[in-house]
């Protein structure tokens, strides 16, 4: 089973906080999904992957290839009440291959602020993240 990250678990380091020892032993591939927008939800340090009404937008992620069901209930505890799993595209960065797959999706509109964007949010806003949101038995 795989998994498409495009949010806090695309750093290794919360990767490393959910999964333990297993982290280590993730094949991790980047991907892209097309027709999604990533926006940062209002009070927290964490995204929400919503459908874009660009058909061109795309968000940059990870696609973890060998997830188990040990590994999907952590993910499930950790991304708690607010986020389930749900079927989505995905394509391979490099070899442009459509590969289906699951993703963490909130069960209910969250209110959204701005663009979300990985790479300043490890810089600026990990260690806010940890301290405020981070949660293994639920974000909140």
């Amino acid at each position: 089973m795989s998994v498409f990250f495009y949010g806090t678990l695309r750093s290794a380091y919360i990767r490393d906080r959910v999964f333990g020892l297993r982290a280590s032993q993730l094949v991790i591939r980047p991907a892209i999904v097309a027709g999604f927008d990533l926006l940062n939800v209002v009070g927290k340090q964490y995204p929400q992957l919503c459908r874009s009404e660009n058909a061109e937008a795309r968000v940059e992620g990870i696609l973890i290839q060998n997830t188990c069901c040990c590994d999907l209930e952590l993910l499930d505890r950790f991304e708690g009440k607010k986020y389930s799993r749900y079927k989505i595209f995905v394509f391979d960065k490099f070899e442009k291959a459509k590969i289906q797959t699951e993703s963490y999706l909130p069960n209910v509109e969250l209110e959204s602020d701005k663009k979300w964007e990985f790479e300043t949010w490890e810089k600026e806003c990990l260690e806010t993240f940890m301290r405020d949101d981070f949660n293994i038995d639920g974000v909140t």
